[in-house]
C-alpha cells in the first residue's frame, strides 16, 4: 500500500468488504481532507483523489488513495462549489506535478454543517467526470466530523459501506556503508548519435499519430477526452431497446462532442462536432425520445452562443447505436413554436360594484387555429359567445339580479384542442343590497404568486416570493398574508399586514430558503390572505409550486 516500507497500522471504518469497491486511504490523505474543510467552514471546497486501482477475479475493485490535490480557487458558497473548467485544469496540473506516477481515482468535496451526502448536483458532477466503475467520491462535513465514500453500483451512485485507513510509520534512514571503491562510470552515448536518435523518435511519433487518425472504421480506437477539457455540459439518453445509456459530453474547446456508453470500457467515441465555435451554452441540452422514425430513436437539442455572441438552436438525431447525425442550426426567431396554445388578454375580471361588462380577447399562439368552447358554473356570469374557432373577442357580463348581496368569486373555463387543454379566468363581483345600506367591507384576493426570478426555483441563498393582493371589496381594511408550514422551504422573512383601499393592489414579499440540499425537489405552497380584523378563519388562498435549484 505504501512504498515507504514498514508495517502499516490499519483501521476499519464500517464494513468495507460489503461493497463492490474496497477503499484503502492513507491516514495522511484522510486528515488532509478534514483539514482542507476545517480551514474553510463557511464554504464548500473540492479536490481530487490520487492513487491506484486493481481488480480481482470476482470483478471487485480495490482503490488505494495515497494523496489528494486540493483546489484553493474553486468559487462557491456553503452549499455548492463550482467545479469549473479552470478549477479542473489547475487540479490536473497539480496532480501531474506532485503525483506523476498516480492516477485520478476520484474526487472529494465538503458540506460544512450539512452532513456527508451526495446532492443531485454532486451526482451530476460525478457522472460527468468520474464515469469509471472504480471512481469514488468522498464527502466530508468538517463541522460534524463526518466522512463518507460514494461509488458506482451498476448505473447508480450509492454510499460505500465502509473503508480502511492505514498509517505507515516513518523509519529513520540508515547510514550507507562507506564505499571501498568507486563505482565504474556509465558509458555515454556518442555525441554524433544523438541527432540520429532524435530523428528516429520523431518519425516514430508521427507514424503513430497518423495510424491513430487515419485508421478506417472500427479499426480506429479513440480514447477518453483529455482531463483538461472538462465538459461544458453533459446529457444522457437511454436506449430502451438495447438497455444502454449514452452520455454525451460537450467540450468547450473546439465544440467537440464525445459519447460514452455506461458500464462499457473504453474506447470512447468522438461524435460530430458542433457547427459553431462554442462560446456559451445558454440552455442545457435535452435528449428526447423520437418514436416511429426508423433508425432515429431520439433528438438532442440545446441553445448556445457562438464566438460572436449570436444565439443558435442546435439539434441532431440519435441513431439506434447511439451515434449522432449532422448537427442542424437555426436562429430562435425562425423556429415555429412547438404545438399551439391559447392566450387570453385578462386572467382576472374585477367587476366590483360598478362594472357590468368586460371584453376578453382570445388568440392562439403557434401554427393553426383550434375550436374552443366556454363553461361557467355561475348563474350571474353571461358570455355573448359560448364556442367558436380561432381568435375571438368575448364580452363577459354580470347579471347582478341573479346574485345575492355580497362578494362573489367564480371562474370561466376555456377548453380547446379537443378538451385536452384548458385556460381559466377568475371573476370578482360585489353585489350591493337595494334595501339595506351598503356596508363598506374589504374583500381580499390573491392575484398572482411568483418568485423574484420568475423561474419557479428558490435559490440556495434564499429568494423573494412576491404575492400580489387586491382589495376587491368596497371598504378599506388590513390584509394579512401567510404560508402554510413547509417541509421543503424555510420561511426566512414574512411581510407585515397592509392597509388596502377598494381596488388597491399591494405586493407582499416573503423570503424563502430550501431546507434540503437536494436539487429538483418541489412542493406546492399554499398562500392565504385574510382580513386582519376578521374573527373567523375565512381565507382566500392560492397555491404555487416551487423547486429547489
Amino acid at each position: 500500500m505504501n512504498g515507504s516500507g514498514g508495517k502499516a497500522s490499519l483501521r476499519v471504518w464500517g464494513s468495507p468488504e460489503n461493497s463492490k469497491v474496497v477503499i484503502y486511504i492513507d491516514k495522511q490523505a484522510y486528515d488532509d481532507i478534514h483539514r482542507h474543510g476545517a480551514a474553510n467552514p463557511q464554504r464548500e471546497v473540492v479536490g481530487i483523489l490520487l492513487g491506484n486501482v486493481s481488480e480481482d477475479s470476482t470483478g471487485k475493485y480495490r482503490v488505494d488513495i495515497v494523496g489528494i490535490v486540493k483546489s484553493e480557487s474553486a468559487p462557491g458558497n456553503q452549499t455548492q462549489a463550482q467545479f469549473t473548467h479552470e478549477v479542473w485544469l489547475q487540479l490536473v496540473e497539480s496532480a501531474q506535478r506532485n503525483y506523476p506516477n498516480q492516477k485520478v481515482v476520484g474526487w472529494y468535496h465538503t458540506h460544512p454543517g450539512f452532513g456527508a451526502f451526495m446532492s443531485d448536483d454532486d451526482i451530476n458532477s460525478h457522472r460527468v467526470a468520474f464515469s469509471h466503475p472504480w471512481h469514488v467520491a468522498a464527502v466530508c462535513d468538517p463541522i460534524k466530523n463526518e466522512l463518507c465514500f460514494f461509488g458506482w453500483d451498476g448505473s447508480e451512485i450509492k454510499a460505500i459501506k465502509g473503508f480502511y485507513t492505514y498509517e505507515v510509520p516513518v523509519k529513520e534512514p540508515k547510514p550507507l556503508p562507506r564505499p571501498e571503491r568507486m563505482a565504474p562510470s556509465q558509458r555515454k552515448i556518442p555525441a554524433f548519435l544523438i541527432p540520429v536518435l532524435a530523428l528516429f523518435l520523431a518519425l516514430f511519433t508521427i507514424v503513430g499519430l497518423a495510424l491513430t487518425v487515419w485508421l478506417p472504421g472500427d479499426q480506429r480506437k479513440t480514447s477518453q477526452p483529455p482531463l483538461k477539457d472538462f465538459p461544458a455540459a453533459v446529457v444522457s439518453f437511454r436506449n430502451e431497446e438495447k438497455g444502454e445509456i449514452y452520455h454525451y459530453y460537450l467540450i468547450q474547446k473546439n465544440g467537440e462532442v464525445w459519447r460514452h456508453t455506461l458500464n462499457k470500457p473504453e474506447p470512447w467515441d468522438k461524435e460530430k462536432s458542433l457547427p459553431i465555435a462554442l462560446k456559451e451554452i445558454v440552455e442545457q441540452p435535452t435528449a428526447n425520445i423520437q418514436k416511429d422514425s426508423g433508425d432515429t430513436i431520439g433528438v438532442l437539442k440545446m441553445q448556445a452562443k457562438d464566438e460572436a455572441g449570436k444565439l443558435w438552436i442546435l439539434s441532431t438525431s440519435i441513431s439506434n447505436t447511439g451515434e449522432i447525425t449532422e448537427w442542424q442550426k437555426t436562429e430562435p426567431g425562425t423556429t415555429p413554436p412547438a404545438g399551439i396554445s391559447l392566450s387570453i388578454s385578462e386572467k382576472y375580471l374585477l367587476f366590483g360594484t360598478t362594472k357590468n361588462t368586460i371584453s376578453l380577447q382570445l388568440s392562439f399562439i403557434g401554427s393553426g387555429n383550434l375550436s374552443w368552447h366556454i363553461s361557467s358554473e355561475s348563474t350571474g356570469i353571461k358570455v355573448d359567445k359560448e364556442s367558436g374557432v380561432g381568435n375571438a373577442i368575448i364580452n363577459v357580463t354580470v347579471e347582478r339580479s341573479e346574485l345575492i348581496p355580497g362578494d362573489h368569486l367564480d371562474k370561466i373555463i376555456f377548453s380547446y384542442d379537443g378538451d385536452k387543454k384548458t385556460e381559466e379566468v377568475l371573476t370578482f363581483v360585489s353585489v350591493v343590497s337595494v334595501t339595506e345600506p351598503v356596508q363598506k367591507m374589504p374583500s381580499f384576493s390573491i392575484i398572482s404568486v411568483k418568485d423574484e426570478n420568475d423561474d419557479g426555483k428558490i435559490s440556495r441563498e434564499g429568494e423573494k416570493v412576491l404575492v400580489l393582493v387586491q382589495n376587491v371589496g368596497h371598504g378599506s381594511g388590513q390584509a394579512e398574508v401567510s404560508i402554510d408550514p413547509s417541509e421543503v422551504f424555510a420561511i426566512v422573512e414574512s411581510p407585515e399586514a397592509q392597509e388596502l383601499k377598494p381596488d388597491e393592489e399591494f405586493e407582499f414579499v416573503f423570503r424563502l430558503k430550501p431546507k434540503t440540499m437536494r436539487s429538483g425537489i418541489s412542493e406546492n405552497l399554499v398562500f392565504k390572505v385574510k382580513k386582519l380584523t376578521s374573527t373567523t378563519d375565512e381565507y382566500y388562498e392560492e397555491s404555487e409550486r416551487f423547486f429547489t435549484p
